[in-house]
């Protein structure tokens, strides 16, 4: 979807892949999974504020539960879609994303 839709897009297996990477994260965003192999997309986004530049992301459910949202916005994710996710909506989330991040980094 992501690269249909003219997007450099890569994937990781698992939140610990990402993190073993040299994956560079300037002028881009995450998209993860509330629920992940190994980890919590909760977990990983205190991870994240603790191991990597500020890196906007964008969170996956399809448990839509007001505390999970609750928890993911608290924890940082800029956005969060029920599943199955409207494309063009998360499409458009992300190139906000990754445009705001291009003009404030410029």
């Amino acid at each position: 979807m992501f690269r249909a839709a003219g997007l450099h897009a890569v994937a990781f297996a698992s939140p610990d892949d990402f993190f073993q990477s040299d994956y560079e994260t300037k002028n881009s965003c995450l998209v993860v999974d509330a629920t992940m192999p190994g980890v919590s997309g909760i977990d990983m986004l205190a991870r994240l504020s603790v191991e990597c530049a500020a890196i906007p992301v964008i969170m996956v459910t399809a448990l839509d539960d007001p505390e999970i949202r609750k928890n993911a916005m608290d924890a940082g994710a800029i956005g969060y879609f029920r599943k199955p996710v409207d494309t063009e909506a998360l499409l458009d989330a992300i190139r906000w994303t990754v445009s705001s991040r291009e003009r404030t980094e410029s």
